[in-house]
């Protein structure tokens, strides 16, 4: 796990670090803000060749993903995003994904233990501030 001085201090900045990274395809950058859970204990490098190819495979383009407002209940976090992506299996036609990163609070900084999507009736429960947008 990350941590550190320069780790971003807010949940919706870990998500927003994080995806920032899948999008360059920078697997080991976007391993420091994940859970061993989230990982399945994996080590960095092994775990950055395995999404490699998986991505690859998959075709997986990352456009760009709007990060809401957090829901922060003691040591976790729910953190609302829309991504915009496609790949060639699951979303081929591009369309947005509503989803909900899980951090847990582990020595003073959070970090992604879960995703999950949001289903279409619960979406203006948790998007309401945008907080943090990228260039899709």
């Amino acid at each position: 796990m990350g941590g550190g001085s320069s780790y971003p201090n807010t949940p919706e900045q870990v998500v927003a670090n994080y995806l920032s990274a899948i999008k360059d395809y920078d697997f080991p950058k976007a391993h420091l803000y994940l859970t061993d859970e989230m990982t399945r204990g994996i080590d960095a490098f092994n775990w950055a060749v395995e999404q490699k190819q998986i991505y690859k495979y998959a075709e997986v383009e990352v456009y760009g993903y709007k990060i809401y407002e957090a829901v922060i209940q003691n040591k976790k976090a729910s953190v609302p995003n829309i991504l915009s992506s496609r790949d060639k299996f699951i979303n081929k036609s591009g369309a947005d994904e509503y989803e909900i990163y899980v951090l847990n609070k582990s020595n003073g900084d959070w970090y992604i233990n879960r995703q999950k999507l949001v289903n279409e009736k619960d979406r203006d429960k948790w998007f309401n501030n945008l907080v943090i947008s990228s260039d899709p």
